[in-house]
């Protein structure tokens, strides 16, 4: 599932999700997600994120958090998810 421009995704149990320019993505529990251009991924319990591009993840507590570069931000992490920083 794509989502675009101020789009908003709520309750991913699974597969995958590509939030784009703004676009917000709440409560995964499973599946994939990819997030670009401001994007933004809140209450991530499972499930696996990739960030990029100024895309920000916002209080996950479980799950596999991977961000890329500077201008990308994971905010108030618990301590069950597992937070990469790729330079």
């Amino acid at each position: 599932m794509a989502a675009f421009d101020q789009a908003e995704v709520h309750g991913v149990t699974g597969g995958d999700v590509y939030p784009h320019g703004e676009a917000q993505v709440h409560g995964v529990t499973g599946g994939w997600v990819r997030a670009f251009d401001h994007a933004q991924v809140h209450g991530v319990a499972n499930g696996d994120v990739i960030a990029r591009d100024q895309a920000e993840v916002h209080s996950p507590t479980g799950g596999y958090i991977q961000h890329y570069g500077p201008d990308t931000r994971v905010y108030n992490a618990g301590p069950g998810a597992d937070v990469v920083h790729v330079p």
